[in-house]
C-alpha cells in the first residue's frame, strides 16, 4: 500500500487532498497545528470508509517536532512515498503594517515548514520513487500588492521545488508544485462578497476553483501518467496567472 503525508491535511486544500488519495487507496498521514476536532473527525470518516490513516499535532515550522511527527506516522503507516506540502497562513497588508513576528512567521510556516518536512522524508522519497508536492500559489509566480511576504514564501517554495526535483532525479523521485489560484476555501474567507467579486472578475473562467479541483490534479501528478513530470509548477488559477 503507498503511503502519502499532508501538512495542513484537516481542512480546505489539505482534507481534499487527504481524502482523494484515500480514496485511490492510499494510507493517509495528516500532520495539522491547532484543530483537534477536525483532525478526529477526519479520521473518524476515514475508518468509516476503511481506510488506514493517522493525524499527528506539529508546527511545521519547528524541525524537531516535524522530525517527531514524521517518525509516528512512518511508525504507524510505513515509507511514505508521497509528501504533499501544503501547510501555509497569509495575511493582507501593507508589508509595513506587518509585525517582525507576523513576518517571521509567513516565511517559517510557508517555506521553512516545507524545508522541514522534506528533510523528513528525504530518503523516503529517494527509496519508493516517490513524490514530492508542493502547493505554492499564482502569488508565487505574480507576486500580490499587499500580500508581499507571502507572495516571496510561495515563490521560494517553487524555487525549493525545481532544486529538489534536481536533487531527487538521480534516485527515480520526483518534485512537482501546484500554484492554484482563488479557492473556495477557509483562508479567503476574510474577503467580503465585493472584493472576492472583483478578484474572480478578472479570472478568465470567472470562478473560484474548489478544493477537489487541486486534490485532483495533486493526485494525478502522484499517478503512473505524470511518471515524467518533474521540476514543474502548474498552475490551477483558471487563467488569472495568465
Amino acid at each position: 500500500m503507498k503511503t502519502v503525508l499532508i501538512t495542513g491535511g484537516t481542512r480546505g486544500i489539505g482534507k481534499a487532498v487527504a481524502e482523494a488519495f484515500a480514496d485511490r487507496g492510499y494510507a493517509v498521514g495528516i500532520v495539522y497545528e491547532k484543530n483537534d476536532a477536525a483532525a478526529s473527525g477526519l479520521l473518524t470518516e476515514f475508518a468509516a470508509k476503511g481506510v488506514f490513516a493517522v493525524a499527528e499535532k506539529a508546527d511545521v515550522s519547528d524541525a524537531g517536532q516535524c522530525r517527531r511527527a514524521y517518525s509516528a506516522i512512518r511508525g504507524a503507516l510505513g515509507a511514505i512515498s508521497v509528501l504533499v506540502n501544503n501547510a501555509g497562513i497569509a495575511k493582507i497588508a501593507p508589508l509595513p503594517d506587518l509585525s517582525d513576528d507576523e513576518v517571521s512567521r509567513i516565511l517559517d510556516v510557508d517555506l521553512k515548514g516545507a524545508v522541514n518536512m522534506t528533510k523528513c522524508a528525504y530518503s523516503d522519497l529517494a527509496d519508493t520513487k516517490g513524490l514530492l508536492l508542493n502547493i505554492s500559489s499564482v502569488w508565487g509566480v505574480r507576486g500580490a500588492s499587499c500580500e508581499s511576504v507571502y507572495s516571496a514564501a510561495k515563490g521560494g517554495l517553487i524555487a525549493f521545488t525545481k532544486a529538489m526535483a534536481k536533487e531527487l532525479a538521480p534516485y527515480g523521485a520526483r518534485a512537482n508544485c501546484i500554484a492554484p489560484g482563488v479557492v473556495e476555501t477557509e483562508m479567503n474567507s476574510c474577503l467580503s462578497k465585493e472584493e472576492l467579486s472583483e478578484v474572480v472578475s478578472s479570472i478568465p473562467l470567472g470562478r473560484c476553483a474548489s478544493p477537489a479541483e487541486i486534490a485532483s490534479l495533486s493526485v494525478f501528478l502522484a499517478g503512473d501518467g505524470a511518471s515524467y513530470i518533474t521540476g514543474q509548477c502548474i498552475g490551477a488559477d483558471g487563467g488569472f496567472g495568465l
